[in-house]
């Protein structure tokens, strides 16, 4: 009967409206898992390209310093001043570290765009000169403590020279041997200016070996005319 055809679809319909209600639910989990995942993987690529630029950014200030270190080291070899007193662009012959610097940047690409690209650590500044120098200093004197440990006896020469304000000072350089071959290191310049004397200086000299830990390894010391 009619009736009865109509009872039937609208008693079909309502038994399918669960399902399709559980089956839309079910789309809506999968799309929001799907969307969550999408979401996860751009964090995590991210992450991952921020991580390989930071890497990136670090590998090539390694590789900057590198190259500043050398030209202090070259420099420092060669006993030759780092500084002159007109540095800008319009002198023809700047200071000697940034001429070595300008000669670098003609034949390695990476340390020409360095100095033109970065706004916030070239290394040219007096200070990073100054740190880089200090930096050198310590690990030179880190590797000639270690071969004053592996020696019996030290040797120590003691000399006389004036700095450029012509304050008096006193160089001081070991000798020693280690694994059958005779080192001489130069260990620094002391200011004796306000204490000439015989005792003031010996005292000097005591205290440096102290410091460096051989003052029981003195065999012998060499006093070049100091003054007098």
């Amino acid at each position: 009967m009619p009736g009865e055809e109509c009872i039937d679809e609208s008693s079909t319909i309502s038994q399918q409206q669960p399902s399709q209600k559980i089956e839309i639910d079910t789309h809506k989990v999968i799309i929001n898992q799907i969307w969550q995942s999408l979401r996860i993987e751009h964090v995590l690529s991210e992450a991952a390209r921020l991580a390989a630029l930071k890497h990136y950014e670090e590998v090539r200030i390694r590789k900057v310093l590198g190259r500043l270190i050398q030209a202090d080291v070259s420099l420092l070899k060669q006993e030759l001043p780092f500084r002159e007193h007109q540095e800008d662009n319009s002198s023809i012959n700047r200071d000697n570290y940034l001429q070595l610097l300008h000669y670098t940047a003609q034949e390695e690409q990476f340390i020409s765009d360095h100095r033109t690209s970065s706004s916030t650590f070239k290394g040219t500044s007096s200070d990073i000169q100054n740190e880089l120098i200090e930096t050198v200093e310590r690990v030179l004197d880190k590797h000639i403590e270690n071969e004053l440990e592996e020696g019996l006896f030290v040797f120590v020469q003691a000399d006389k020279t004036l700095d450029v304000s012509c304050k008096s000072q006193m160089s001081l350089i070991v000798r020693y041997c280690v694994k059958d071959r005779v080192k001489e290191r130069f260990i620094g310049f002391y200011d004796v200016s306000k204490d000439k004397t015989a005792k003031g200086l010996s005292n000097v000299i005591i205290n440096v070996l102290t410091e460096w830990n051989v003052i029981n390894k003195i065999v012998r010391h060499t006093t070049v005319q100091l003054y007098g």
